[in-house]
């Protein structure tokens, strides 16, 4: 007896027509395949992220002290495909550091990294990251050096992608999706900062961050490293 698949036909392609420029080769690679894009599970959001400001993100937490060490999650999405998790260039700087799966920790040893000091900017700095206002470039080292996209192939390693620039034909813009703790248990409340992301701080243990360079209308999803704990 043949089962049905209409209706896992007719889910397929919404979500592929949804992340229609997600496309990564021989098989799609979405956000929506690692992590439970659509809200199914704990690491996906099914609805839009409210787009905040820096300050709003800081008013969520005090930051770090001298003495703490956090675990945090990062990822880098580029029009829908995770890539590789950044590696390190360097020592941690101020007490941020990455050992290169896709988690940092933040540990400061000095006031200079405590508080809203320790920010995803800091990150940037170590992983060889220049993450501004509608702008981002990525390492020549990230993997893999190119992705495809609807139309065509798109260079990656040491590319410098810009607020305008198109996903294959959807134009796209620089973003950083935030995560809360409490979001990246439950999915809820995501938030994304498109102006001065640089600057968002890490205010509490056990959130995650993903780089971005997606269409506006793109749900945030965690990155697969989150998945692994």
């Amino acid at each position: 007896m043949t089962v049905p698949v209409a209706v896992t036909v007719t889910v397929l392609a919404l979500v592929a027509g949804a992340c229609s420029d997600d496309s990564t080769g021989s098989a799609p690679s979405t956000a929506s395949e690692h992590s439970g894009h659509g809200g199914d599970g704990p690491f996906g959001s099914s609805m839009a992220p409210e787009t905040v400001s820096v300050a709003a993100v800081a008013a969520l937490g005090s930051g770090p002290k001298v003495g703490d060490t956090w675990n945090e999650v990062i990822g880098l999405n580029v029009c829908g495909r995770f890539l590789e998790p950044p590696v390190a260039g360097g020592p941690p700087v101020d007490g941020i550091g990455t050992d290169g799966t896709g988690h940092f920790t933040v540990a400061p040893t000095t006031e200079a990294g405590t508080g809203h000091a320790a920010t995803i900017g800091t990150l940037a700095q170590q992983v060889g990251i220049t993450l501004s206002t509608g702008s981002v470039t990525l390492p020549a080292s990230t993997q893999p050096a190119q992705i495809d996209v609807t139309g065509g192939v798109l260079p990656v390693a040491g590319a410098t992608f810009v607020t305008g620039q198109k996903c294959g034909t959807v134009p796209a813009e620089v973003q950083l999706w935030v995560y809360t703790r409490d979001a990246a248990n439950t999915g809820n409340a995501v938030r994304q900062v498109v102006t001065n992301p640089q600057d968002v701080p890490v205010v509490e243990d056990g959130m995650a961050f993903v780089i971005a360079f997606s269409p506006a209308s793109s749900l945030p999803t965690l990155p697969p490293s989150a998945l692994a704990g």
